[in-house]
């Protein structure tokens, strides 16, 4: 009688019956591949062989408990300053970001310090105690904005600041002649939002200005 439902395992499915995985332990077999599992926290609910095999480590309570530490760690999971924190890390750790070629893949990179959140939240604190970044600011990197993210290389800037510190608006020396990206490209017939484009893609400012 307790084994009545092995009827329905089809030939080749393995028994996985008081199998433990992570957290789950499985009850039955439930048929299309599925199979109801008890959780250590006392919750029930079907899951996937594929999945239980994968390392499925639980009923969900798992990931619960990771965001309730998170949160209680530092108290900023979700705020602003947490998704500065996490845009940064994406710019110049992550090759699948959308515009990671203008950062990481230029060689732009976070100091060992800010690559825990905790540590660029103790420098955000310098500027702001209660560690709540105020709208109209962002992090720029300055003054050098081709350089790292840290802490002798950034600060809070709003948006006509940063507009002013893009690698297109900077003085450029070429052939012993500097000038801005916008009187460089008049000067070679092009115009300055395509120059600027290849130079934010990482072109030398002479291949930006001499390509056709």
């Amino acid at each position: 009688m307790a084994k009545s439902y092995l009827k329905k395992l089809p030939g080749k499915l393995k028994d996985l019956t008081n199998k433990r995985f992570g957290r789950l332990v499985v009850i039955r077999y439930l048929g299309k591949r599925m199979w109801e599992c008890v959780c250590d926290c006392g919750v029930t609910k079907p899951v996937f062989a594929s999945n239980l095999k994968r390392g499925a480590p639980s009923c969900g309570c798992y990931r619960r408990e990771w965001i309730g530490n998170r949160r209680r760690i530092h108290g900023f999971f979700g705020a602003r300053v947490y998704h500065i924190w996490d845009a940064m890390i994406q710019r110049c750790r992550n090759p699948k970001f959308r515009f990671y070629y203008n950062y990481g893949g230029r060689g732009i990179y976070v100091c060992q310090e800010w690559l825990r959140f905790t540590g660029f939240l103790a420098w955000v604190m310098l500027s702001f105690p209660d560690g709540n970044v105020p709208e109209h600011l962002s992090l720029d990197r300055y003054p050098d904005n081709d350089g790292p993210y840290s802490p002798d290389n950034c600060r809070w800037a709003t948006r006509k600041e940063q507009g002013n510190n893009t690698r297109a608006n900077r003085l450029w020396t070429y052939q012993g002649k500097t000038q801005s990206i916008t009187q460089w490209a008049r000067e070679y017939g092009k115009k300055p939002s395509k120059v600027s484009q290849r130079i934010n893609s990482g072109w030398s400012i002479h291949k930006a200005l001499t390509t056709p």
